[in-house]
């Protein structure tokens, strides 16, 4: 048994399948549904590589690799 709690649901895309046994429902099954495109920038992998050290300019960097940042200060790309 799975129990999910506030947080554990990470879209609202899903779907609800009553399991039966019988006339009975035994199980719940929740199926969600990816709403990713599969590239860009994944808050929750952002936040996984920052709480390993890693800082803002190591996470674009991760997620987008040719991405050159603009100081916005002193005019300098990097």
């Amino acid at each position: 048994m799975f129990l999910l709690s506030a947080g554990t649901m990470r879209s609202n895309l899903f779907d609800i399948l009553p399991l039966y046994k019988g006339k009975n429902i035994k199980q719940i099954l929740v199926r969600g549904y990816d709403t990713g495109l599969g590239n860009g920038l994944c808050l929750h992998g952002a936040e996984g590589l920052a709480k390993t050290g890693h800082d803002y300019k190591a996470i674009i960097k991760y997620y987008f690799p040719e991405a050159r940042i603009l100081n916005t200060n002193t005019g300098m790309i990097n």
